[in-house]
Formats: C-alpha cells, sequence, structure tokens
C-alpha cells in the first residue's frame, strides 16, 4: 500500500523540531565538529589584535525548522545557516554566528546547515581565509550538489577564501555508492550514475541527488531526481506547456542565456514526459575563484507520475564548467533510464 506523501511532507511543528535536534546529535558523533558536543579547546580570541577582523555568517546553530518548508516542491535547496564552527582547531560559540578575529591567516571549519525539501541535512567542510585588521567579511554558501562555502570581502566583494579539502560529508551524506548502486523509495527508484567519484547528497524521497567534481579542473556534475507538485493538464501540449514554463522561470534570463534549449513530448514510458537537453551561458557562477560565466549544460526529462496524478518528477544529469562535453548525452541516459516508478 502508497503511503500518503502528503503525510511525509508536512510534518508538524514539533516532528520538524525533533527531527532537527536528532540530525544534529548524528552530526556531532560523527564529526564531532558541532561546539556544544565537541571536545576541542574553546575559541577566546582575538589574542593579540586591537582591531580585530570581524567573520559574519548566518543561521547560527539553532536553525529555523521551518527553513524551507515554503517551497516544498522546489528541487533548488535553501541554505538556511552557515556559521565558523571550528577556527584553527579550536571550538567557537554555540549561540554566535559572528566571530572576531586576528589579522593573518586562520583555516576554518564551516558548519552549513541546507533544507532539501523537507529535510534538514548539515555540512562541513573545511576554508583558508586570510584577513585584515578592522575588516568585516561575510560568510555565505551556495548549492553546488552540496552546500559550497564562500568568504567575500565587505567592502571589494572578492571572495578571499579557499577550500580545504575535497567534498564535504556529513554523518550520512557524502559518502561514494557502490558502482551501479540502487536506491527505493515509494514513488522512485533510482540508481546511481555510472562512472567514479560520485558521492550521494540525498538518498531517498522526495529527492535523490549525486555530485561529481573533478579536482583537476573544477568542473562540476550533478545527477538528481526529485518530486514535485504538478496540477493535472488535460492534454500532451498543456502539459508540455507547463514544464516548459517551469523550466523557463527556473532560468531567469538576467543570468542565464540560453545557447540551445531543445523540448520533445514522448509517452515512451507509458506516461506524458518532456525530454529537455539544454545548453545555458551562467553569468552569474559562484566559484572558489569568485564570479565567473561558465556553461551549463544538462540533460533531463520531466515525467508525471501516473500513480499520483498532482504529483510529477525530474530527472536531471548535468556539467558545469568552462567547455562543453560531447558525449553528455551518452554519459547523461544511463542515469536518467535508471530513474524509475517504484513497483511497490
Amino acid at each position: 500500500m502508497i503511503v500518503s506523501l502528503v503525510h511525509k511532507l508536512f510534518c508538524s511543528h514539533s516532528d520538524r523540531v525533533l527531527q532537527v535536534q536528532a540530525q544534529r546529535v548524528a552530526l556531532c558523533l560523527v564529526l564531532g565538529s558541532l561546539p556544544a558536543c565537541s571536545s576541542l579547546p574553546s575559541y577566546d580570541g582575538p589574542y593579540t589584535a586591537a582591531r580585530p577582523a570581524t567573520i559574519s555568517g548566518h543561521g547560527g546553530v539553532s536553525t529555523d525548522p521551518f527553513c524551507g518548508m515554503g517551497s516544498l516542491f522546489s528541487t533548488t535547496p535553501q541554505i538556511c545557516g552557515v556559521r565558523v564552527s571550528i577556527i584553527d582547531g579550536k571550538r567557537t560559540s554555540v549561540l554566535s554566528s559572528e566571530i572576531d578575529v586576528d589579522p593573518g591567516q586562520h583555516t576554518l571549519k564551516i558548519l552549513c546547515s541546507v533544507a532539501l525539501l523537507t529535510d534538514m541535512r548539515y555540512f562541513a567542510n573545511d576554508l583558508v581565509v586570510s584577513v585584515e585588521s578592522g575588516k568585516s567579511y561575510h560568510l555565505d554558501g551556495r548549492w553546488e550538489g552540496y552546500c559550497a562555502p564562500f568568504i567575500t570581502d565587505d567592502q571589494t566583494e572578492k571572495v578571499v577564501s579557499r577550500p580545504s579539502g575535497g567534498v564535504p560529508i556529513t554523518s550520512q551524506y557524502g559518502q561514494q555508492p557502490a558502482p551501479a548502486q540502487s536506491f527505493s523509495g515509494i514513488l522512485l527508484d533510482v540508481r546511481v550514475p555510472v562512472g567514479e567519484g560520485w558521492h550521494v547528497i540525498s538518498a531517498k524521497e522526495p529527492n535523490f541527488a549525486f555530485t561529481r567534481i573533478s579536482s583537476e579542473t573544477g568542473e562540476t556534475y550533478a545527477a538528481n531526481a526529485s518530486l514535485f507538485q504538478l496540477h493535472e493538464t488535460a492534454t500532451p501540449q498543456e502539459f508540455a506547456e507547463t514544464i516548459k514554463r517551469s523550466v523557463q522561470k527556473d532560468t531567469p534570463p538576467e543570468r542565464f542565456t540560453p545557447r540551445n534549449v531543445t523540448y520533445a513530448y514522448s509517452e515512451d514510458r507509458g506516461y506524458p514526459c518532456e525530454k529537455i537537453d539544454a545548453v545555458y551561458e551562467d553569468r552569474k557562477a559562484q566559484t572558489v575563484a569568485g564570479q565567473q560565466t561558465l556553461l551549463l549544460q544538462s540533460s533531463s526529462i520531466y515525467c508525471r507520475h501516473p500513480a499520483q496524478k498532482n504529483l510529477a518528477f525530474v530527472a536531471s544529469f548535468s556539467h558545469r564548467g568552462t567547455t562543453l562535453l560531447p558525449d553528455l548525452d551518452a554519459q547523461a541516459a544511463p542515469f536518467l533510464q535508471g530513474v524509475q516508478v517504484s513497483k511497490k
């Protein structure tokens, strides 16, 4: 019997708080990166500077349990909080998202909380930053298949930090899946992308997500399968137009310039689907080197779920970098084919 998805998505306030608390404790036990449970010595600096530098994050550790609930069916995760958890091997205050530091270079462990539809996830990664006396800096994060933190100079708005380490991990997420590993949900079954270097970001409904980063070129790959709400449509044309409008809304012209976008309707799966292949210039891509113009290339399929008429799902495989992949379709095909309606 299919469990009501509505029951899974619209949890109560108390359930949401308990979920956040449980995941926070799990992250603490595995990474030891939360100040409340770390055995590291506490940070009580700055130690030398009369005019310290200030790094301001947001969200603190007590993240609003309702973060992300305003867009339950969006496939874009919401970053709820980014803060310094550890500085130069010493734990920071559990209550504050702002920290004063001595001028010079520091190694920071950043704790990032992200709302992936109805789930709250925590990511930890290290940053190296050099700061100047009396200056203010802003800590934030961007979604690149995981939470990628960065620090900017408030005055120049330039990125002044660099990552130290690879894809961040949490107590459950960021792990490398086994080749051809499958994940089964109530409404969707998903198989991990082909190839090495993929990391699991989310492995349960309503969002399955995987990412891969090239340490040599900085190129990023993402593969995801997500459920979202979609009103009933009377004709194939109405379905196709609804999907097209949604895609255009997610790629605003002030940031994305389309180079080539093709749409193709199909019922080869036995239910309505719209296949979309696209290449965009992303003029506001945030990278460790600052804002750049990069090429975003994707192969996606949007389908009406045959068992839940008010739901649809998208399976997407994408690449972002300075050049196009000539074999993107070949790389994407096994993943898209591996996203199927659950037979449970």
